[in-house]
């Protein structure tokens, strides 16, 4: 279970979910199987994941934690948040979702077992909401502008998952990469550059390219999605 994470809304990091989410999935396995790869929105006040794929906003995660088909993104599953009071119920749920050897009973199309991954959307700030998909994690992956105010609230977000003790494994700049290293910054072993474009990211090649090297990177790493 990887947790997208930062400090400010509005730098893509929904986007970079869903797309990391789509190249995992495309990415098989040594023995040729396919990853069923679930994106769980943890913004329970403001909840956007299943507005981006057309994925309707009920049953949420709580009712169905695998969630359901992302139309334009094949292999991706999207679970919508649940409601903001669901604390516990929700927990429980990601907890579920975190299966200890990431493989499921589910058969796909070529008659194989899948491996499922759980990617989650984790909204922004440094709250009790912001936490919880934090500590539910294996790992996270920070998305940022590349502004020094961008960088500074991203900063509190990778100190907030090294206190609950879930190790940064990657940032993701999007726009231009800012002239200070931020692997120093951010505690992050990697970071991959994200372009900005005009039209819909999901659909741009830079884009997808640049997703594809991050999800390379993190498939490489010996602590996640190990063959």
């Amino acid at each position: 279970m990887l947790a997208f994470a930062g400090g400010k809304g509005g730098t893509g990091k929904t986007t970079t979910a869903l797309a990391f989410a789509r190249e995992l999935s495309a990415a098989r396995t040594h023995d040729g199987r396919r990853r069923t790869v679930t994106v769980v929105d943890a913004d329970v006040d403001m909840p956007d994941v299943h507005a981006m794929v057309g994925v309707d906003r009920t049953p949420t995660v709580l009712e169905c934690p695998r969630g359901r088909p992302a139309p334009s993104l094949s292999g991706v599953r999207v679970a919508p948040a649940p409601p903001a009071d669901a604390t516990d119920a929700f927990e429980r749920a990601l907890s579920e979702l975190r299966a200890p050897d990431g493989t499921s009973g589910d058969r796909n199309a070529t008659g194989g077992r899948s491996r499922r991954c759980v990617v989650v959307d984790a909204p922004c700030g440094g709250g009790p909401d912001a936490a919880r998909p934090l500590a539910a994690a294996d790992g996270v992956v920070l998305v940022t502008r590349p502004t020094p105010a961008a960088v500074r609230d991203t900063a509190k977000t990778a100190a907030m998952a090294r206190a609950l003790e879930t190790p940064v494994v990657a940032a993701v700049v999007v726009g231009d990469r800012p002239p200070r290293a931020l692997e120093d910054v951010l505690g992050a072993p990697r970071v991959v550059t994200v372009p900005v474009v005009d039209d819909d990211p999901l659909t741009a090649p830079a884009h997808r390219a640049a997703v594809g090297r991050l999800c390379k990177a993190l498939r490489r790493g010996r602590h996640l999605f190990t063959e």
